[in-house]
Order: C-alpha cells, then sequence, then structure tokens
C-alpha cells in the first residue's frame, strides 16, 4: 500500500497522494528540507519534465530502502538448536537458531525458572557462549527448574492418549486460567467478546495489572489478520502469553481422528511445528514454550516430537463448547476465531452466572510454575 503512494507521489506529485499516506511517511523528511519539499510539490508542467530525473533517482534510493528493509528480516536458515547459553547475570536454555539474510543471528531463549521465551540477537562472540546439549544433560543441570520439573511430568505421562493429551490443570489453584485458540478462520474473530465483556466482568482485577489470558495462534490466522494482531500486542488491559497452536490444521471431514489434524498423512510436521516460531521469530515477539495440537488430537510419536523440541503439550479440562464449566485450577478452552460460537455464549452465561463470586483469571506460566513444586513426583 505504501509503495503504490510513494508512486503516485513521486511520479504525479502531491495532489494524487495528499490523502495517502506517504506525505505523511516523509513528513519529517519534507519539514527538515524545505527547498526539496518546493522543488516536488510547486513545479510548473515544465519544471516538473526537468525535475524528472530527480525524482526518478530519489525514487530508486527509496525502492532500495525498501529492499533491503525486506531482504534484512528474512530468514535464511532456522533450526532446532536444543543447548544452553551463560552469560553474566544469566543462563537459559536454547531452543531455536535462526540466521537472517543479513548475517544476525537470532536465538530463542527460554526463562527455565519462569517459563517465559525470548528471541534474541547475539553477536559472533556471544554466540560462542551458546552451547549445543543432550535433553538428559539438561535434565540434570536444571532439575530443579520449573521447566525440567513440567518436562520431566509430561514425559511420563505419554500414555499415546489420542485426544487432550498434555497439560489439562493446575490442581490447587485459586483461579483459572483462559486460553483462547485463533485456528485458521475466515470469520470475523471475536474482540467484542474481550473488550465487552471479559474486561466488564473482570473489572475489579484489571484495576489492579492487565488480565491474563493465554491465547494460541495458528500461522494461517496471523497471515491473514495482521492488523487485529497489532491490535491484540497493543492492547494494555490484557497481559497475554502467546503459545504456538500449529499452521494450517490439515483436516478432511469424516475421517477418523487417528487420521486427522497432525496425524493426518503426508502433514508436514516441520511446518506445522515450526511455522508459527518463524513469524515470531522475524518479530522478535515473546513466545512461550506452550504448544496446542489443532483438535487436542496426537499419539505419542507426535507428543515426543513436540517434547523433543522443548515444547510442552498444552490440553484442557474444561472446553466450553463441549459444556465443560471452569472451576478452580481449571485451564478452559475458547476460540476467539468465529469458529466456535457456541463455546463463547456458554461462558458468557457461566460469567453471568457467577458474576458475583468470580474465580480470578490466572497466568498460565505463573500458575503452572506454583503448581510444578506443589506436585509430588508420583502424581
Amino acid at each position: 500500500m505504501y509503495f503504490c503512494r510513494l508512486v503516485k507521489f513521486f511520479f504525479l506529485g502531491v495532489p494524487a497522494a495528499r490523502k495517502g499516506a506517504a506525505v505523511g511517511l516523509f513528513g519529517a523528511a519534507t519539514r527538515a528540507a524545505p527547498t526539496m519539499r518546493f522543488a516536488f510539490t510547486s513545479c510548473s508542467s515544465r519544471n516538473k519534465l526537468r525535475a524528472m530525473p530527480l525524482r526518478i533517482g530519489f525514487f530508486l534510493w527509496i525502492c532500495c530502502l525498501f529492499f533491503v528493509s525486506g531482504l534484512s528480516a528474512q530468514i535464511k536458515d532456522y533450526q532446532v538448536f536444543i543447548g544452553s547459553y551463560r552469560q553474566a547475570g544469566g543462563e537459559w536454555l536454547v531452543l531455536r537458531k535462526a540466521q537472517f539474510a543479513d548475517g544476525r543471528a537470532r536465538y530463542w531463549l527460554i526463562d527455565v525458572v519462569h517459563l517465559r521465551g525470548f528471541w534474541v540477537d547475539l553477536s559472533v562472540e556471544q554466540a560462542q557462549k551458546v552451547v549445543p546439549r543432550t535433553w538428559a544433560y539438561l535434565q540434570q543441570r536444571y532439575r530443579n527448574s520449573a521447566y525440567m520439573r513440567l518436562r520431566a511430568y509430561l514425559l511420563r505421562r505419554n500414555s499415546g492418549k489420542l485426544l487432550g493429551a498434555g497439560l489439562s490443570r493446575c490442581e490447587g489453584a485459586g483461579g483459572w486460567v483462559l486460553t483462547m485458540d485463533l485456528c485458521p478462520s475466515e470469520r470475523k474473530w471475536e474482540q467484542e467478546f474481550l473488550t465487552n465483556e471479559l474486561l466488564r466482568y473482570y473489572a475489579e482485577q484489571r484495576k489492579n495489572s492487565p488480565l491474563p489470558i493465554t491465547i494460541a495462534v495458528s500461522a494461517a490466522w496471523l497471515r491473514t489478520h495482521k492488523t487485529q494482531m497489532q491490535w491484540l500486542r497493543e492492547n494494555a488491559d490484557f497481559d497475554i502469553c502467546w503459545a504456538n497452536h500449529s499452521d494450517r490444521h490439515p483436516y478432511t471431514e469424516g475421517d477418523s481422528l487417528q487420521r486427522n489434524f497432525l496425524l493426518k498423512e503426508g502433514t508436514d510436521l516441520e511446518a506445522e511445528f515450526s511455522a508459527v516460531e518463524r513469524i515470531f521469530c522475524e518479530q522478535a515477539w515473546e513466545l512461550s514454550p506452550f504448544y496446542r495440537f489443532p483438535g487436542l488430537v496426537s499419539d505419542s510419536l507426535l507428543y515426543k516430537n513436540c517434547l523433543d523440541r522443548g515444547l510442552f503439550p498444552l490440553s484442557t479440562d474444561s472446553w466450553l463448547a463441549k459444556g465443560q464449566q471452569p472451576k478452580a485450577g481449571s485451564i478452559a478452552l475458547i476460540h476467539l476465531n468465529g469458529n466456535e460460537p457456541l463455546g463463547l455464549r456458554l461462558l458468557r452465561a457461566w460469567l453471568e452466572e457467577n458474576s458475583a463470586a468470580l474465580l480470578p483469571l490466572q497466568s498460565l506460566n505463573r500458575q503452572l510454575q506454583r503448581w510444578v513444586f506443589r506436585m509430588t513426583n508420583d502424581e
């Protein structure tokens, strides 16, 4: 869009672009250089022809800036990299390494205490402190951390469960975790639920801090809802824990669950695991290590693949659209993508019914961090 307006601005003059964004885009530059502005906006027809070489040269220079900017943001190589990184004042688990076209190296670092993930650019010198490790080494090194306790717990629970395998509740918690899925969809998303209803019911809690919610987002939804994603990221009313919800959700209606979603024959599992990661990596957005299987469907091999990548399968004990209501310790599930209005209707009814004494909303990573230290090894 901006590129088209630039073409109008440089070749047709200001009248063609005055209402667009090109003038505003270069507002600071034109104010700082009024003579240049005069040259582009006050020419007669004859002077416009004389000024054309200057316009073309300046336009090509701007094109180069756009090209270089786009190129520098492109990931040249992306790989699962399991290791550790130490520097003065801290130590982190490393899950991914990305190499950009401009030579930058970016790593996905995990805070094993607080279960949070960050994308960090490391210089050549800093990257020398990144060391590849085995999971056996890391499990021993960070055995008392929330991350490794959680991973050990999930490894013990790999029973090959087809539906709902993974983290489903935090026993003993005083509140509940609200997780909202953004699967691929062309329907209008449920922004009004967040702004008009959730904030209204939790107005008292919001007075003290942003409301903690978890959003499991698919790459296919991200590609077609950039404006909505920007709104979510900039909204100060919510403290969002971002989880990976695969890429395209392959599904064939009528097929059994054993042959659907990520278990469907021919599914590109690498893309289904890494597509969201790559988008967040390019933007350097914070991303948690939680992964929600499409349809909550998996098998023992897929479950282990998820854990081997350093990700934690995220399930639920209260999928609202299935008639399951939240309770203390619940990890609840609704869909914000417009595909499951029944779940939202049932959640609205539950919020209204319990409005006098609502369970507080709690952060997924903080809730799990506390829970994993409360449970015994035999749980």
